[in-house]
């Protein structure tokens, strides 16, 4: 085979030598290579090598010239010690090392690959540092290290790699981030996630590592040179008040910020980050005054602020960020007040915040879909609820268990449309509103659309009340199944959010629209309810809508034969299904 340009191989053993492939050979990919060593005749004109998940131990046992070599990835490759020797690859453009466990060095010769672009090395868990010679890459773009558990430190002279526009380095053992970072001038992408340091080397035991403090990662005092800066992640680094740079607001490029689960009260204004997106401040300790001194709502861009498990009691007034799509307060336990939102706020999550009891007008918030406030049990009123809104996809308040009848009413009785990809009304209480036309106890019930509807019936409308009675790992969804049985049709709905274990009484109403099941005067119908073996439907209620806005549910619907669902009067909801096996039946809680 004379023209071969391209060998690929997985995880084959074969006899007989290289010396008789072509010479036009150009891209060799043979994962699991299974030899520990390149033999020395090997094609010398190769421009790709991919070797994932070889046995090599060492590259070669006589380093060989491959002047066309751009690309070698020998990723996964757990039995190798060292990197080749790069003086022999002078057109290196792609090094790519990443899961090598047992990599411990890379050869100073790297240094001198003026075209090296690209540094893979993620997950090489017993590699310490790089050679010094590695700030000497003008051309790398490209450095990964994440994962490198050992990795303790970065080149003083990280500076000089000025084409350098992404560092990923979660998951380290990195001390200090040297000052000359500020001199990347293209650097976009820096991800430092995970920089927190054992107390001491006399306390290695895990015990001992979470009683004790951990040493926080030392960051240079300015951050200012990084003008090209997009994404910034430090999450969990142990950051203090001090140790956070003072100036990263004036990070006037960036578009993404995480700084959670670090350990700082407070934040210099990031006022001056006038193209922030993406900001993420959970589980930082923050109090009010800490984020009145943020400037948030001088961030006209940002459109996601997550401020999750947090000690503040209430927040400046965040209408002024026009643009924010997304605001998360989950386990914030201190907050009792929430300010005026902005007006097209579409998800509020502020679900465990145990002591909230003052929630913003949502009259105005026309855009505002999912609202979840599960297990604000101080919660009485919520202003603005009661007028109908398009856009309402799903509230979840499961937990909130003093809120006031008057709204408890106003949410069930609002004409809202519920898609796909969420699941209607969840609220605590114990019976069927009084307004719904069929009513029954358990999972089941039974009626006949009446004669005078014709096509007027634009959908149904049900609810059920149901509770928790024993504990389960298992995820447990709301199952529907409309049974037309004067046209011997059934319809299956499954909303696709899974349900938390609540044990008090919980009331779940959605709303299917009747495109799909195409219900007219005179049917005989049957809609089944059920949830999965941990949980109960004590009641159920199905009402008939007519007019209004409605678009469909909780979920695809899927038509099924109508003999799978045929039962004796006496059966209970979906038995014969839960009495067969899976492969059968399908999954159990159904």
């Amino acid at each position: 085979m004379k023209r071969l340009r391209l060998l690929q191989l997985k995880f084959v053993q074969l006899s007989g030598g290289f010396e008789h492939l072509s010479n036009k050979l150009r891209w060799l990919c043979w994962h699991g290579f299974p030899h520990k060593f390149l033999p020395n005749n090997f094609n010398l004109n190769v421009v790709a090598i991919d070797l994932k998940y070889s046995k090599l131990v060492q590259v070669w046992v006589k380093s060989r010239m491959l002047k066309k070599l751009k690309i070698l990835n020998l990723s996964h490759s757990h039995y190798l010690r060292q990197s080749p020797d790069f003086s022999k690859l002078p057109n290196l453009e792609k090094l790519i090392l990443k899961g090598c466990k047992s990599l411990s060095e890379v050869h100073q010769s790297i240094g001198d690959l003026e075209g090296l672009a690209l540094v893979n090395l993620q997950d090489c868990k017993m590699l310490r540092e790089l050679p010094v010679t590695f700030s000497k890459l003008k051309a790398i773009e490209t450095l990964i290290l994440s994962g490198c558990a050992k990795f303790e430190k970065l080149t003083k002279d990280l500076g000089e790699m000025v084409s350098l526009r992404t560092l990923l380095a979660d998951d380290t053992a990195i001390r200090e981030i040297p000052s000359s970072i500020t001199q990347l001038k293209n650097l976009e992408y820096l991800y430092l996630c995970g920089l927190k340091q054992p107390p001491s080397k006399w306390f290695v035991t895990s015990f001992w590592s979470h009683l004790l403090p951990r040493r926080c990662v030392k960051f240079p005092p300015s951050l200012s040179g990084l003008y090209a800066l997009k994404e910034l992640y430090v999450r969990d680094c142990n950051l203090t008040d001090s140790s956070i740079p003072k100036d990263i607001g004036s990070l006037s490029s960036l578009e993404e910020l995480d700084l959670g689960g670090n350990c700082f009260g407070s934040l210099p204004c990031l006022g001056g980050l006038c193209k922030l997106q993406d900001l993420t401040l959970d589980s930082c300790n923050l109090t009010e005054a800490a984020i009145e001194a943020t400037n948030l709502w001088s961030l006209p861009s940002l459109d996601y602020l997550d401020l999750s498990c947090n000690s503040f009691r209430s927040l400046p007034s965040l209408r002024g960020l026009s643009e924010l799509f997304t605001l998360i307060l989950d386990n914030c336990t201190s907050l009792y007040a929430i300010p005026e939102l902005p007006i097209n706020l579409a998800v509020l999550k502020a679900d465990g915040c145990t002591a909230l009891e003052r929630m913003p007008d949502f009259s105005e918030m026309s855009s505002l879909c999912r609202l979840n406030l599960r297990d604000s049990s101080k919660l009485i009123e919520i202003p603005g609820l009661d007028k109908p809104s398009k856009s309402m996809l799903q509230i979840r308040m499961e937990g909130c268990t003093n809120i006031s009848e008057t709204v408890r009413e106003s949410i069930l009785l609002q004409g809202w449309s519920y898609a796909s990809n969420f699941g209607g009304i969840y609220l605590p209480g114990n019976d069927i509103p009084e307004w719904f036309t069929y009513v029954d106890d358990g999972g089941r019930v039974s009626f006949q659309v009446p004669q005078n509807v014709g096509c007027d019936l634009k959908a149904l409308t049900v609810c059920i009340v149901y509770s928790c009675f024993q504990n389960s790992q298992s995820m447990n969804y709301i199952s529907v199944v409309v049974v037309n049985h004067t046209k011997l049709t059934s319809f299956f709905v499954q909303p696709s959010i899974p349900l938390d274990i609540i044990s008090s009484g919980v009331i779940w109403q959605g709303r299917l629209s009747n495109k799909m099941f195409n219900l007219e005067g005179g049917d005989f119908v049957e809609v089944c309810v059920a949830i999965g073996s941990c949980f109960q439907v004590k009641k159920i209620g199905v009402n008939l809508v007519l007019d209004g806005f409605i678009t469909i549910v909780a979920h695809e619907c899927e038509s099924l034969p109508y003999a799978y669902f045929r039962r004796d009067k006496n059966d209970e909801i979906f038995s014969s299904k839960r009495g067969l096996a899976d492969n059968v039946a399908g999954p159990s809680h159904y």
